[in-house]
């Protein structure tokens, strides 16, 4: 069980995880924030973990499996004061934040692939869900995410293993979640409040794939070009035929 004590002990936010709740189980801690948001019982920041997500999404409607009491699936509300054009750099802020969350409390390189995978040495180890809804003309985002945390991966499909990895696969020791999450969410909140007019250069830093030829699948279509970085609205750039076209969402295939 996840001490939400120890969370707050070492948590060093202004609102980030303030508030916090915790289940045992639950379908998706993404729709927890949202029923909390429809009963007016979420404010920014509040932030929902559990230790066994049964139905966890990643994006394109894709499983994101999580075995019990072993990983951190957690999401929390954010009501940003931003245009809505840079609300993508939110998935890439997150990003940024788990690996230097990661960095810091476990001592372990990440790096990141566009939109919002963490991986470690080509393997992934955590994923990124954002949904934003406009209510009564404010906009609220959520921000799930899910990271293999002490895992072996041994019940999983093969051809999920073969593609996954999580820390104690990479570092053979046991990682106290509690002090990963608050060192992740501290990073988070950082990077929001003090660093987010220059994330798209600390995330390129970290990104596994600039100027790689990349295969990208955008509205259905199956596109192969050279990945140049990302606009300033963290949006992916892609050159194919000699042309550079940018993409606001696709899934990219290394």
């Amino acid at each position: 069980m996840i001490s939400t004590q120890l969370i707050n002990t070492n948590l060093k936010t202004q609102f980030i995880g303030k508030e916090i709740e915790y289940y045992s189980n639950s379908n998706s801690t993404n729709e927890d924030i949202w029923k909390k948001v429809s009963e007016d019982k979420a404010s920014n920041g509040f932030l929902v973990i559990t230790d066994n997500q049964r139905k966890g999404k990643g994006r394109r409607e894709n499983i994101w499996l999580s075995s019990p009491n072993n990983n951190l699936s957690f999401s929390f509300l954010l009501l940003p004061n931003i245009n809505s054009d840079k609300l993508g750099l939110l998935s890439l802020l997150s990003g940024v934040g788990i690996c230097d969350g990661i960095k810091q409390s476990c001592g372990i390189e990440c790096k990141l692939k566009w939109p919002n995978d963490i991986l470690i040495k080509n393997k992934k180890v955590g994923g990124i869900l954002i949904e934003t809804k406009e209510i009564y003309k404010k906009i609220y985002v959520c921000i799930g995410i899910g990271i293999n945390v002490n895992d072996d991966l041994i019940y999983f499909p093969s051809d999920i293993r073969k593609l996954s990895t999580s820390l104690l696969i990479e570092n053979h020791q046991i990682i106290q979640r509690e002090l990963l999450l608050a060192s992740i969410l501290n990073s988070i909140e950082n990077l929001y409040l003090n660093q987010l007019n220059n994330i798209c250069e600390k995330w390129m830093k970290s990104c596994t794939h600039i100027n790689s030829i990349v295969s990208f699948n955008f509205g259905g279509k199956l596109i192969t070009g050279k990945f140049l970085g990302i606009s300033s609205n963290g949006y992916a750039k892609i050159e194919n035929n000699g042309k550079i076209k940018i993409y606001p969402g696709g899934e990219l295939i290394l």
